[in-house]
């Protein structure tokens, strides 16, 4: 993969070159998705399809919404592990190993480890390892988790850009806007 195309590996690719500053950076993105998932489970509550089940708020959610939302924060971080495969393949799977390449002219060179190294110079990750052998062994799981994370980032580049350039109503518009809903109602101009 090429850091032109894909600039969180080029970011970590130059950041082993200091040993802990890789490692702060995946922390960092794995806490701000998991804070992202609690914080949006915390907004919008726990729903089955269209039925609100459960609210969580601080020191108001009862243990059955609790056991709930640990399932889905478990269910997050699963899915978390298979966008981190999918956006950094050859970091997920190598990590920042090195393999010493010898060229036409005998000039010996130390290349970062990829899916073009001799065999036996690199070794997989013990991550994706797990996550290849469990692809290997349900290779429907795999296409299916690979076409739904490049939905996922489409999507989620949609939003943003949404986000981005709409316009935000402020206070008094929404109120006039419930206003405007309560005066058009039929029912409540009897």
């Amino acid at each position: 993969v090429s850091s032109g195309i894909n600039a969180e590996y080029g970011v970590l690719t130059e950041a082993q070159q200091i040993f802990p500053i890789d490692y702060v950076i995946i922390t960092l993105l794995v806490f701000y998705v998991a804070v992202c998932t609690v914080n949006g489970i915390r907004r919008i509550g726990i729903w089955f399809f269209w039925v609100k089940v459960f609210e969580v708020a601080p020191g108001r959610t009862m243990p059955q919404g609790l056991l709930i939302l640990a399932g889905l924060f478990s269910c997050a971080m699963v899915a978390l592990n298979q966008v981190v495969l999918v956006a950094l393949p050859t970091y997920a799977t190598y990590g920042s190993q090195h393999y010493r390449s010898e060229g036409p002219d005998g000039n010996v060179t130390v290349v970062p480890c990829d899916n073009h190294a001799p065999p036996g110079e690199c070794q997989l990750t013990q991550f994706a390892s797990i996550i290849a052998r469990f692809t290997l062994h349900a290779n429907f799981y795999g296409a299916i988790v690979t076409y739904l994370v490049s939905a996922f980032v489409v999507s989620y580049l949609i939003g943003l850009v949404v986000a981005l350039f709409r316009r935000k109503r402020n206070i008094l518009e929404k109120a006039m806007g419930a206003q405007q809903a309560d005066e058009d109602d039929p029912l409540l101009n009897i």
